[in-house]
């Protein structure tokens, strides 16, 4: 999944390394308004692609990306919507189960079209 590779400046808050899975919401599980689970999917027509189970915590960053060229905006766990396309930044240790477990460091969300937040140099 995540390669470790330094990468220029995108917009304020965005890492600059390769997110850990890029792909589309396929469920969310909320713990209260602001916690929970989303899970991830590189392609979800594909039985066997990457995925992820991404936990947010309330130390999760979340972006919106809102406009081109990029701007971004903080959103909250509850700004999350199945069928987003979002990035995803893991914090600490991925257990490489199937799929992938981790919590969120980061996430970016594309308000703007389907793809525009891969689309982001990495």
């Amino acid at each position: 999944l995540a390669g470790c590779a330094a990468e220029k400046a995108t917009a304020p808050g965005i890492p600059v390394t390769p997110a850990g899975i890029t792909g589309r919401i396929t469920s969310i599980s909320a713990n209260g308004a602001y916690r929970g689970t989303i899970r991830v999917e590189s392609d979800p027509t594909t039985p066997s692609g990457p995925k992820a189970l991404v936990t947010v915590t309330g130390e999760t960053a979340i972006y919106r990306i809102i406009q081109t060229p990029v701007s971004t905006a903080e959103t909250d766990f509850r700004g999350f919507d199945v069928g987003q396309w979002v990035r995803v930044w893991f914090d600490g240790p991925v257990l490489e189960s199937y799929p992938v477990q981790g919590s969120a460091g980061t996430v970016v969300i594309d308000s703007v079209g389907t793809g525009l937040a891969n689309r982001i140099p990495r």
